[in-house]
């Protein structure tokens, strides 16, 4: 668990693994089998995730967070895209930086080490949302 409404998890999914009233957020390559609410966002893992590409997830995760329904990220080993979808979800919901939220996630899910180029991903996208800094009096 990384927050009350916020969960990885791993391998592939299973029927009847998630409660029907969860949201389950897959980012494995392949068919997924969809529930009610259900996003499956297949990508290899490794690869950096294009700004629409995470537009589309922190959107996913804003719209369960908003109707009260615990999130699942779920990915084949837990190690990389699901805490990556993580930290982005937490920098969205929470206002972290990408740093901040990596630490979070490591800390509550010890096994995390999203790849490099994954991070590189987020750290753009949160750069480009980021509001600028107040200009400096002349």
């Amino acid at each position: 668990m990384i927050r009350p409404w916020l969960f990885i998890a791993y391998g592939l999914p299973q029927e009847g693994e998630i409660p029907d009233q969860w949201a389950r957020l897959d980012l494995h390559e392949g068919q997924a089998p969809l529930g009610p609410h259900a996003l499956h966002l297949p990508i290899g893992d490794g690869l950096p995730w294009p700004a629409p590409f995470v537009e589309r997830l922190v959107t996913f995760a804003r719209r369960q967070r908003q109707e009260h329904r615990p999130l699942v990220v779920q990915c084949v080993l837990g190690v990389s895209r699901s805490p990556a979808a993580a930290v982005a979800i937490l920098c969205d919901a929470e206002g972290l930086t990408v740093d901040q939220a990596l630490q979070e996630v490591q800390r509550l899910h010890p096994i995390a080490q999203p790849r490099l180029a994954i991070l590189a991903s987020l750290r753009a996208y949160f750069a480009l949302r980021s509001p600028l800094p107040p200009p400096h009096p002349p």
